[in-house]
């Protein structure tokens, strides 16, 4: 039976660094929340009988996020769950079927990139239907973004 003194500052090791995981997010607007691994008291106890690890190897272990959840997708590290959350948008997006835009051709190649952003940061934005000229995007584009 492990040491329940060394299993006790092992489980506060553990939670204390779960702590040091923060929510991170992305320039779109996007929040990627860790995920961890629920353990107890006797899953520390455990670990340490049955595995030649050493404490502060389990504390890490157990620490570590399982992954990261971004708007309900899931994602082994951040940039994997903001991607899946993104594609996830675009094709909410799409869905939409925006207007084309009025323009040149540099200007409408130009504008819809900033409004494609601005619809991964607000899918229900009345821009994104009502207005149609390339300029007018171009020209906002720091208000909106």
């Amino acid at each position: 039976m492990a040491n329940k003194q060394i299993a006790v500052l092992t489980y506060q090791s553990a939670l204390k660094f779960q702590q040091r995981f923060s929510s991170v997010h992305s320039p779109l607007g996007l929040v990627a929340q860790p995920n961890f691994k629920s353990f107890s008291m006797a899953t520390v106890e455990h670990l340490l009988d049955c595995t030649s690890q050493t404490p502060s190897e389990i504390a890490v272990w157990l620490s570590t996020p399982i992954e990261w959840v971004c708007n309900g997708k899931k994602g082994r590290n951040v940039e994997e769950s903001f991607k899946l959350a993104a594609t996830a948008r675009r094709a909410k997006i799409a869905v939409v079927a925006l207007p084309s835009l009025v323009g040149s051709t540099k200007q409408v190649a130009w504008a819809e990139k900033i409004r494609d952003r601005h619809a991964m940061k607000d899918p229900s934005s009345p821009y994104l239907k009502s207005c149609i000229n390339a300029t007018w995007w171009i020209n906002n584009k720091n208000d909106i973004l």
